[in-house]
């Protein structure tokens, strides 16, 4: 079985899920604060896309968290997610003026499908290890 893997801004996302829920804040409510889009939050949830740190900065803001608070627990996760079988990888850059377009045609219901599980999974280990 190959090994699954996750980025800092798919961990950084999901820290920043679990304190929308625990503000009692509406999802739509923080990416119109934060302004960032659902379309580009999913993109950057599923490891297609890069958390900018302008992104990352409004949306810490919103949730009135500080930068350095989240920054540190998303490397005590990053560390610890190889403990669990996952590796944490950089998402490499496209060479300048390269289409980064993919056609939703092109992906394909398995992909989709492990998207799903990878993102449920990174969700319950971020959970599991922010408990220890």
């Amino acid at each position: 079985m190959d090994k699954e893997t996750s980025t800092h801004s798919m961990i950084l996302c999901q820290l920043l899920m679990i304190e929308v829920k625990s503000q009692g804040m509406a999802k739509q409510e923080f990416f119109e604060k934060s302004e960032i889009s659902q379309a580009t939050w999913s993109r950057i949830n599923r490891g297609q896309s890069q958390l900018t740190f302008e992104d990352l900065r409004r949306a810490a803001n919103v949730l009135s968290m500080p930068l350095t608070d989240l920054i540190e627990k998303a490397e005590k996760i990053a560390t610890a997610l190889p403990k669990e079988d996952v590796e944490v990888v950089d998402i490499p850059k496209k060479p300048r003026g390269a289409s980064a377009k993919k056609s939703k045609k092109d992906n394909t219901v398995g992909e989709v499908v492990s998207t799903v599980i990878v993102v449920g999974a990174l969700a319950f280990l971020i959970s599991k290890i922010m408990r220890s």
